[in-house]
């Protein structure tokens, strides 16, 4: 977005702006969990934030990309707590409070790895190709979701 002029002076309305869409659609993730399950919400989820990457990679507006940021946000409203949930309900009820630290702790081992890996794309590669990098993996990660996570093979039923 600063390649599209947001100062540095405006990154905070786009945390707001996040942070707003986020909280507005977290009841709606909820809602989509109990009525299509946490698997497909997650689903659903990581797929808005495919569709999202690929449009950061293709959009030379800042219209467009202040649209993104609230797309992005309701991505992130959608998957937090089915996310969670899908966490904790692997271990048995005692453990669920070390599940969270551990889940956390992933999260964050992932995330080191993967923003660098982004920012070398970015800075080396160019930044179309880090915004489709993480689609990919995106569609890559939906793909072994669904195989890990198939109640038809008796693996962890989360489709309530």
């Amino acid at each position: 977005m600063q390649k599209l002029g947001v100062t540095l002076g405006e990154v905070p309305m786009v945390w707001f702006v996040l942070t707003l869409f986020t909280l507005m659609a977290s009841y709606f993730g909820g809602l989509t969990a109990g009525w299509f399950g946490k698997r497909w919400t997650i689903i659903l989820g990581w797929s808005i934030f495919a569709l999202v990457y690929v449009g950061f990679a293709y959009s030379y507006t800042l219209s467009i990309c202040w649209v993104l940021v609230a797309v992005y946000g309701v991505h992130l409203g959608l998957i937090e707590s089915s996310e969670r949930v899908i966490a904790a309900s692997l271990v048995n009820s005692h453990q669920r409070a070390s599940a969270m630290g551990w889940y956390y702790f992933a999260y964050g081992i992932g995330a080191l790895p993967a923003s660098l890996l982004f920012g070398f794309f970015w800075n080396h590669v160019s930044d179309k190709f880090a915004f489709l990098w993480n689609a990919g993996l995106t569609c890559v990660a939906i793909v072994l979701f669904l195989i890990w996570l198939n109640p038809r093979k008796g693996l962890h039923d989360l489709s309530a």
